[in-house]
C-alpha cells in the first residue's frame, strides 16, 4: 500500500513523518514429516507431523490516509500430529484407528514502536494513533479420535465407525478507544482544550478481553454395501451427528445468551444404488 497523506497535514496533527509505502512482506514456512512402521504382519503404524508458520508484518491497518503507526503485524501458525494404526485380520476384516491433535494460533499486534492509548479518525483526512487490532489473539486446539471397522461377508461389506472431537478455544479481543472528528480544526480545538467535546463519536471496548470455551462433537455411522448382482449394488445405512456446546454464563448481560441448546438430534439415513451399464 502507498500513502496519500500530505506532509503538511501529518505535521499539522502532530504526527511523525510518513514513508511513501507500507514496508509489508510475507514469510511462510512449511514442514511435513511421516514415519511408517510395520509392527507385525497385518498391523501398520503411521505417524504424521504437519506444521506451517506465516509471518506477515504490516499485514493491514496502514496505508492511504491511515498512518504507519496504525499498522499491525499478523502471525499465524498451525501444527498437527496424527497417529494411525491399521490392522487387518485375514482377508475380510480391517480396522482403522486414528488420533490427532491440531492447534492453530494467530494474533494481531502493533508493530514495534507503535503508540498506545487512543485512536483518532478525522473524517476524509487522516487516521492515526494506536492500532485498533492490537491484542487480538486466537488459539484453538482440537483433539480427535476416530475408528472405522470393515467386515466383508459374502456379498455384503459392512462398515461401522465413530468420530469424537474435543475443541478448546481461547480468544482475546483488543481493548480499543477511538475518537472520530469531523474536521482537522475540530481535532485541534479538542486537543488544545478550546472545545474538548468537538468530536463526532467516541467508542471504547471495556471489560475482560479474554474468553475461552470447550466444545464437543460426536458422530457415528453404520452402513452396508450389498452386491445384489454382478452389476447392481445397494448401499444403505444411517449416521448420527451431535454438537455439544459449552455451558453459558448465567450472569451474562441481557444482550448475551444465558444458555445454549445442544444440537443432538441429527439422525440421517443413507440409501443409494450403483448400477454398472453394459454388463
Amino acid at each position: 500500500n502507498t500513502f496519500t497523506l500530505s506532509p503538511a497535514l501529518v505535521a499539522q496533527v502532530g504526527q511523525p513523518p510518513q514513508p511513501n509505502t507500507v514496508p509489508a512482506y510475507q514469510s511462510v514456512r512449511f514442514f511435513l514429516g511421516k514415519i511408517d512402521y510395520q509392527v507385525a504382519q497385518g498391523h501398520r503404524l503411521t505417524t504424521r507431523v504437519n506444521w506451517f508458520e506465516n509471518n506477515n508484518p504490516y499485514n493491514g491497518g496502514a496505508g492511504g490516509t491511515t498512518t504507519i503507526e496504525r499498522g499491525f503485524d499478523y502471525k499465524d501458525a498451525m501444527s498437527s500430529t496424527a497417529v494411525q494404526f491399521v490392522s487387518s485380520w485375514g482377508s475380510n476384516r480391517l480396522n482403522e484407528l486414528r488420533a490427532q491433535y491440531a492447534q492453530r494460533h494467530f494474533n494481531r499486534k502493533s508493530h514495534a514502536g507503535a503508540p498506545e492509548g487512543i485512536s483518532v479518525n478525522i473524517t476524509n483526512a487522516i487516521s492515526f494513533g494506536a492500532p485498533t487490532s492490537n491484542g487480538e489473539d486466537f488459539v484453538q486446539g482440537i483433539t480427535q479420535i476416530l475408528d472405522n471397522f470393515t467386515l466383508i461377508r459374502g456379498r455384503h461389506s459392512f462398515k461401522v465407525g465413530f468420530d469424537f472431537q474435543f475443541v478448546h478455544d481461547t480468544r482475546a479481543v483488543p481493548l480499543t478507544a477511538t475518537y472520530v472528528f469531523p474536521t482537522v480544526a475540530a481535532y485541534l480545538a479538542a486537543k488544545s482544550g478550546q472545545n474538548p467535546f468537538g468530536y463526532t463519536s467516541f467508542a471504547q471496548v471495556i471489560g475482560d478481553p479474554n474468553f475461552e470455551m470447550n466444545t464437543k462433537l460426536f458422530s457415528a455411522f453404520w452402513q452396508d454395501d450389498w452386491r445384489l448382482t454382478e452389476n447392481l449394488k445397494l448401499l444403505y445405512g444411517f449416521r448420527y451427528d451431535g454438537y455439544f456446546y459449552p455451558r453459558a454464563n448465567g450472569e451474562a448481560p441481557f444482550a448475551y445468551s444465558k444458555s445454549f441448546k445442544d444440537d443432538a438430534n441429527n439422525f440421517g439415513p443413507r440409501l443409494g444404488a450403483a448400477w454398472t451399464l453394459g454388463e
